[in-house]
């Protein structure tokens, strides 16, 4: 006879208690342990973030400053070579040459033409009062025989605008090289400290668009020149793309490119010891980050050549000018005005310009061989690129500090 013993249900209740209650716990501490770690992580993030945006933006101190440089360089070169032409077209008509009418050609010797003749009408004082841009009025002195009305294509008219451009071209220049000259006047030392102050007023700033992030104290670590004697890391042609080659050369100290490095560090304290109140000592955060200075484009060409791709009548980047012309524009001369305009990409009626002039072996940089009269261009913008952090091993309180 089998035996069935049956026990009360009541004898197993309450067992599933402890097993629920340890498993809750583990849930909730891996949870709290989740939540700690992505914390770290989101704070870790943050300081690099905001150690990179502060290296980056403070060695823009440096890249600014040479493109501004470079700005006012162009803007200088221009000037210069439209005043190399003007002079050149003062010369002509001053020779009664280029096109122009002789100012009472029908009467007006040879020798009164001449400039290097005593007697020359151009020899002797131009205008009264030194011009200035008003009607040409010959001095009595040195008045032809014969006194037409000069018209537009005299050699006198175009003398007095020509003249009258010269002057402002040299005015334009003198300013050009002024503002060069004070772009170009900060030294190494002088940046360094550009950057550190900037880097002040950068934390000061924080919270605003102009600045940081508030939580972190900012640390210029290290500025140092960058270790490599190319001055050009990026360019291109029609047969090569290169990335880290460039012109080899010794520039001095205030013209090479630096490496910077920032450090950003904030104490947080963790969430889990302040969940439990464990009362847990603040961490450290620290992000680290370097840039350097490099030029991230290249530019060569004949500006008065290549086409503009913004303009809508695919006009070229510098169009040619007539100062000759008080309006100008063209005064009608056969080829275009061509002995007296302004060409910046060589003379079109020249057979031998063609082509651009400079050309690349693809390894090291730029060559230029000049085949025709024109403003050859060689430019390029700086930028700043983010590195591998250089500094070494650093210690909290004496390399930098935190907040």
């Amino acid at each position: 006879m089998n035996r069935h013993i049956r026990r009360a249900p009541e004898s197993q209740r309450g067992q599933m208690l402890p097993i629920w209650a340890f498993g809750t716990l583990t849930v909730l501490t891996m949870l709290a342990l989740a939540l700690s770690y992505g914390q770290m992580v989101t704070w870790q993030m943050r300081a690099m973030n905001a150690a990179d945006a502060a290296a980056r933006g403070m060695l823009s101190v440096q890249t600014t400053q040479w493109n501004e440089t470079e700005s006012a360089l162009h803007a200088a070169a221009v000037e210069e070579y439209r005043l190399r032409v003007t002079m050149d077209d003062l010369l002509e008509v001053m020779h009664n040459s280029g096109g122009c009418n002789t100012y009472g050609e029908s009467t007006l010797s040879q020798s009164q033409a001449s400039p290097s003749s005593p007697g020359s009408y151009f020899a002797q004082p131009f205008y009264r009062g030194g011009g200035g841009g008003s009607t040409p009025t010959p001095s009595p002195t040195a008045s032809p025989t014969a006194s037409p009305t000069p018209n537009a294509q005299s050699c006198v008219t175009l003398y007095a605008a020509l003249r009258q451009n010269y002057f402002d071209e040299l005015t334009r220049y003198t300013n050009d090289v002024t503002v060069l000259g004070r772009l170009s006047t900060p030294t190494w030392s002088t940046q360094v400290q550009e950057i550190k102050s900037a880097l002040a007023q950068y934390q000061a700033d924080c919270g605003t668009t102009a600045g940081g992030d508030c939580a972190f104290d900012y640390t210029v670590v290290e500025v140092t020149p960058r270790p490599t004697t190319y001055l050009e890391d990026v360019y291109a042609d029609c047969c090569s793309f290169v990335v880290g080659g460039g012109t080899s050369g010794n520039p001095k100290l205030d013209l090479t490119p630096m490496e910077i490095e920032v450090v950003a560090c904030a104490k947080i304290t963790p969430w889990v010891p302040s969940f439990w109140h464990w009362g847990g000592a603040a961490v450290d955060v620290v992000g680290r980050a370097a840039a350097t200075s490099i030029m991230a484009s290249q530019e060569f060409m004949y500006v008065g050549s290549l086409v503009n791709p913004a303009s809508t009548s695919s006009a070229v980047f510098q169009q040619a000018e007539y100062p000759e012309s008080t309006t100008g524009s063209s005064l009608g001369f056969g080829n275009g005005d061509q002995y007296y305009r302004i060409d910046y990409g060589g003379n079109p009626n020249d057979p031998y310009n063609s082509g651009n002039p400079a050309s690349s072996n693809g390894v090291s940089g730029f060559m230029y061989s000049a085949r025709n009269p024109g403003l050859e261009v060689a430019d390029g913008f700086w930028s700043t690129m983010a590195i591998k952090p250089f500094a070494g091993i650093l210690t909290p309180g004496t390399s930098f500090t935190c907040k």
